[in-house]
């Protein structure tokens, strides 16, 4: 079996054999190894298993040299490229299928990506919020609304810190997330989460209270926003 470089050159396939090599040269430093090494091929020609399992969304994301491929789930492209796409005319964001040649072409025409897989890994275990919804706030804030409030949004949620008024957008995101309410008497699932997040970004880089109008480019379910100030006020009581 080949131990295989693609064009760039980066190595593709044969991680495990190549390191087994190593270990075998280093333990003795005489011994002859007879292999199968190849170069310049196609990254596109390791996108499956043998004949016909296909890689994962990471596995094609590591071979096509995307940054921090562990931390861009399937879920935050497929979320990004809905809310790119133009909206339903019911003005719900679309959920349209995509491929995972689809998302990997995405990632890799997208290098912001990098740096909002950084900023959503410090949020994830500061505040509970999901890696996916991480990724999608932040690219999607870095490319519509001002860098600098962004930047902010995500430092409060990081620290926990500048957030004085109770009607403060980040308080409130921040609050849903770590009083792990909604896990216990509410789940959501992560669009929903996503929408609110949404909602959350926008009125602080607007400077306005986040309420139940529609803030984003789409209409936000009203009895999403209706529950979790409903929690929120229970939780204050």
């Amino acid at each position: 079996v080949p131990i295989i470089f693609d064009v760039l050159p980066e190595l593709s396939e044969g991680h495990h054999r190549l390191m087994a090599m190593l270990r075998a040269i280093e333990a003795d430093p005489s011994c002859v190894i007879e292999t199968d090494i190849r170069f310049a091929a196609d990254p596109k020609a390791f996108l499956r298993h043998g004949d016909s399992i296909q890689r994962s969304l990471f596995d094609q994301l590591q071979i096509s040299h995307v940054p921090r491929a562990s931390s861009l789930p399937g879920t935050a492209l497929k979320m990004i490229l809905d809310y790119l796409s133009e909206p339903k005319s019911s003005g719900k964001m679309n959920t349209t299928r995509r491929t995972k040649e689809e998302l990997v072409k995405f990632a890799q025409q997208n290098p912001a990506l990098t740096e909002a897989a950084a900023t959503a890994e410090l949020a994830r275990p500061a505040c509970s919020l999901p890696l996916a919804v991480g990724v999608s706030l932040h690219f999607l804030g870095m490319k519509f609304l001002d860098r600098v409030k962004v930047e902010e949004f995500f430092a409060s949620l990081i620290s926990g810190a500048g957030m004085t008024s109770p009607e403060d957008a980040r308080l409130k995101l921040r609050d849903l997330l770590t009083t792990g309410i909604l896990k216990m008497h509410t789940p959501m699932s992560m669009r929903d989460l996503f929408q609110v997040g949404v909602k959350a970004l926008r009125a602080h880089a607007e400077g306005v209270e986040m309420d139940v109008d529609p803030l984003s480019r789409y209409n936000i379910d009203r009895k999403i926003v209706d529950r979790c100030q409903r929690l929120t006020e229970a939780e204050d009581k």
